[in-house]
């Protein structure tokens, strides 16, 4: 099978079958003291480690400690570029405590269904969890989890219920304005269930997006459609994406009650 069913990096798949409790289109609808704070962080283009737990215990300490660490890290973490020279890369990265006895939390623990202590979440800026490591967590854990802005709309699309056409184009394809036209009237047919997700094949900040769904930048235009938890459901390429094939195959996709959306089946 085609691309995320087969790759080994695939976050979203296991958040989603693995800790959440719900299976809502409203997706991650929590309302706790935490919880609003780390939107807050996000409109601030943070990305969050959620740490729930007590930072007293010997586990506690040393996941803080982990975090702390690899907050520090990256904000001044170098990359060498192909000549040579010392590319610096930062992220900004905050940390939300979390007492799991704390009553005011227990929308939070129970949503994401934690049940160890220590165990920390990775929440990207614009909300989507894209980690999850119970009693322990390494950094190069926490830097696997911290994923593109697209590869994060895509995830979140997917954890609030929706289904995704996941577009991939290059900068000067004559036909893609039409492309663009098509796809959004077949996703506005469904009223929000079904979003577009659109990724630059010559966009370097998507390297890993591309090479989980094995796309090179050369590639023609590509509409890959994925239904949560994450499953790649079709393919479309070039000529194959008009309204009519969109239509058809979304339908043949989720017509079987195989994705969220209700309207979709």
């Amino acid at each position: 099978m085609e691309g995320l069913m087969t790759i080994k990096r695939c976050v979203f798949i296991i958040l989603f079958s693995a800790i959440f409790t719900f299976a809502s289109s409203a997706g991650i609808n929590i309302k706790t003291p935490a919880w609003r704070k780390v939107g807050e962080l996000g409109k601030e283009k943070n990305y969050i480690f959620v740490f729930c737990g007590d930072v007293k215990t010997k586990k506690g300490k040393k996941m803080m400690a982990v975090l702390e660490k690899t907050k520090k890290e990256l904000s001044g973490r170098k990359k060498k570029s192909k000549k040579g020279k010392q590319k610096r890369i930062s992220k900004k990265i905050a940390i939300v405590e979390v007492k799991m006895d704390d009553p005011k939390e227990r929308e939070l623990i129970g949503s994401f269904n934690i049940r160890e202590n220590p165990t920390v979440l990775v929440v990207a800026p614009n909300g989507a969890a894209t980690g999850y490591f119970p009693g322990t967590v390494d950094k190069n854990n926490l830097v696997e989890s911290l994923v593109s802005l697209k590869e994060a709309e895509l995830i979140k699309n997917l954890q609030d219920g929706c289904v995704v056409f996941l577009c991939f184009h290059g900068n000067k394809e004559p036909d893609f304005t039409a492309i663009k036209t098509d796809l959004k009237s077949v996703a506005d047919n469904f009223k929000g269930t079904v979003n577009v997700v659109y990724a630059n094949s010559d966009d370097k900040n998507e390297e890993k997006l591309r090479e989980n769904f094995k796309m090179s930048s050369e590639s023609e235009t590509t509409v890959f459609i994925v239904i949560p938890p994450g499953r790649t459901a079709a393919k479309l390429e070039g000529d194959e994406i008009n309204k009519a094939n969109l239509m058809r195959t979304l339908l043949s996709s989720c017509g079987s009650g195989g994705c969220a959306p209700s309207s979709c089946k």
